[in-house]
């Protein structure tokens, strides 16, 4: 049984967070296959602060419908993400937001992020819409061990908006193109 980071952790750092970076890099042309990757890391200064600086490379990118996506972990937490697709009106843009965020939340309890450790472990995929990446809700799963892939089915014209449901400051969003 491979053990992951759970999310308890997580959630206990964003309560304790005192500052966060969201990071985000210039937009690019539409590539044939999108990598997305966490980077960043965490620092704690007992009884003085918890300053997280993860975030999403590239924070907006521009892909092509029907590209694959692929999501890998390399940032120096340790802890678990999630790529959730959410609506653009519920990005979390204020520290109450993170800490109440419905659409984080539902995401956790769809890849059973919320409960005790399973032996299974966390669904890797939540599917929303049509097959692939191309509705809110739709939600892939990561972590240092495991990398999350799926394709871009969007419609060109769309523009998807993300966040990691386990650390709702990391966000971004993706222009589809033809």
């Amino acid at each position: 049984m491979m053990k992951r980071p759970r999310l308890a952790a997580a959630c206990l750092a964003a309560g304790a967070l005192g500052a966060g970076v969201i990071g985000t890099a210039g937009a690019q042309t539409a590539p044939k296959k999108l990598t997305i990757v966490s980077e960043g890391k965490n620092t704690v200064k007992p009884n003085r602060y918890f300053q997280s600086a993860l975030f999403f490379t590239p924070g907006t990118a521009t892909v092509q419908t029907g590209a694959p996506l692929v999501v890998k972990d390399k940032d120096k937490s340790g802890e678990p993400h999630t790529i959730t697709f959410v609506k653009k009106a519920d990005y979390p843009t204020k520290f109450e937001d993170y800490l109440n965020c419905e659409a984080c939340n539902t995401a956790i309890t769809a890849h059973g992020l919320d409960g005790p450790p399973s032996d299974a472990g966390p669904t890797l995929t939540v599917n929303e819409g049509g097959t692939g990446i191309d509705a809110p809700g739709d939600s892939l799963y990561f972590d240092p061990e495991v990398s999350a892939k799926s394709k871009i089915t969007a419609k060109a014209g769309s523009t998807l908006y993300f966040v990691c449901a386990v650390h709702p400051w990391m966000q971004g969003k993706l222009k589809v193109t033809k």
